[in-house]
């Protein structure tokens, strides 16, 4: 409900977001939260993450006509997108 409201600083949490970060936070659903947010705000931050998604919103930007996707949108939208969802 909360991603609704604030997409651009709530990721959407579901089993997807879940999924990628669980090898690395080893937590299982509503417990992963709090150290999923974490991890992602770290993944966020980093320069070459940042790098690559201002070039992703700038390739957008020429071809969408309204706002492009915040950073934290892009991530949930790729990790959505990842080859291996079944």
């Amino acid at each position: 409900m909360l991603h609704r409201k604030r997409p651009s600083l709530i990721p959407l949490f579901d089993r997807d977001l879940a999924d990628w970060y669980r090898p690395i936070i080893n937590w299982r659903g509503v417990a992963a939260w709090p150290t999923i947010v974490v991890t992602l705000r770290s993944d966020l931050a980093h320069p070459d993450t940042r790098r690559v998604l201002t070039e992703i919103q700038g390739r957008l930007r020429a071809e969408l006509p309204g706002p492009v996707p915040s950073h934290l949108r892009l991530v949930d939208i790729g990790i959505w997108m990842k080859p291996d969802r079944a």
